[in-house]
């Protein structure tokens, strides 16, 4: 836990829990190749981060800036408020995004 973070106030992580990210990242880089695995010619995948190497206080909503710009888009009758796999217009869409 990154020391003086609001949400690691008051919080000694036990010593079982001291390796928990790095094996969130070797599971997460598991699941990168599996979707590598699955991509097709043409297909690109960005894998970014929303915070890097520093304090994480505020967040965005890419699949909300991707849908403001045009290039994810909802089937018609949906407005993104249910689960956004769902509602997405595949045959429209050029991007999304997909949380690890």
């Amino acid at each position: 836990l990154e020391e003086g973070h609001p949400a690691a106030e008051g919080l000694d992580p036990a010593p079982e829990h001291r390796e928990a990210i790095e094996r969130l990242y070797l599971h997460n880089d598991k699941l990168v190749g599996r979707v590598l695995d699955k991509l097709r010619d043409g297909d690109l995948l960005f894998v970014i981060s929303d915070h890097g190497f520093t304090s994480f206080r505020r967040g965005v909503n890419l699949n909300t800036w991707l849908r403001d710009n045009g290039y994810l888009h909802l089937k018609e009758g949906t407005d993104g408020s249910t689960e956004w796999l769902r509602d997405v217009d595949w045959s429209r869409t050029k991007a999304y995004s997909l949380g690890l």
